[in-house]
C-alpha cells in the first residue's frame, strides 16, 4: 500500500518536521517513509508512505501527532 501524505504546518517549522528538531524525530526515520519534501502550493510537505496497512495507519497517527503539524490530509493509491 502507498500512502501521500499532504501535511499543513505552522509557519517557519517546515524543515524542523522534515529534518527533526529538539521536540522530535525528523519523519524521515518513521517507519514506512520512503520520501519526503517541503513544498509550495495549498500544503507545506508531501510524505510518502510505504508498507502494509498497519504500517501506513501507524505512520499517519504519529505524523498527526508531532507539533506544529496543523493539518493533515490522506491520499491512498488504488493498486
Amino acid at each position: 500500500m502507498r500512502a501521500y501524505i499532504l501535511i499543513d504546518v505552522e509557519p517557519g517549522h517546515e524543515t524542523d518536521i522534515i529534518d527533526g528538531s529538539s521536540m522530535s524525530a525528523g519523519v524521515s526515520s518513521f517507519a514506512g517513509i520512503v520520501h519526503a519534501d517541503v513544498v509550495y502550493g495549498s500544503h507545506d510537505l508531501v510524505v510518502v508512505v510505504e508498507g502494509d496497512p498497519k504500517i501506513v495507519n501507524e505512520t499517519i497517527m504519529k505524523l498527526r501527532k508531532i507539533p506544529h503539524v496543523r493539518k493533515t490530509e490522506t491520499l491512498l493509491t488504488m493498486n
